[in-house]
């Protein structure tokens, strides 16, 4: 993810490129912008999130990183994809269409939205 991925007036995350090819718009909470603003302050780096260890420059491993947090909080079982069937679910709980379910999950194909509605 770079700076330039991040539109600060809109509160959006533009992901150019996903998993599907399709490129996807994530709306941000003012919570995230806080965040995003204060790292921006104080970044020099053109990647959210660098990192001195990667050949690539920044952050290419979030499942390394997601162990750590994970085994300090002492939670055990949880993989950063459990996030989008929790995402998934509970839009589902709070009665949201599969298709609203399946743009939030960038998901191509609607069927593949089943499973997390479940």
């Amino acid at each position: 993810m770079e700076w330039d991925n991040i539109d600060f007036e809109r509160k959006i995350w533009h992901i150019p490129k996903t998993k599907n090819g399709k490129a996807q718009n994530i709306p941000l909470t003012d919570e995230a912008m806080e965040i995003l603003q204060a790292r921006k302050s104080i970044s020099t780096s053109k990647w959210v999130l660098p990192s001195a260890t990667s050949e690539s420059g920044h952050l290419s491993h979030p499942n390394t990183a997601w162990k750590i947090i994970c085994k300090k909080a002492s939670i055990k079982n949880f993989r950063i994809h459990d996030l989008r069937r929790t995402l998934g679910s509970c839009m589902s709980d709070a009665g949201a269409s599969q298709r609203t379910i399946s743009t939030a999950l960038n998901h191509r194909n609607p069927d593949s939205t089943i499973p997390y509605t479940i």
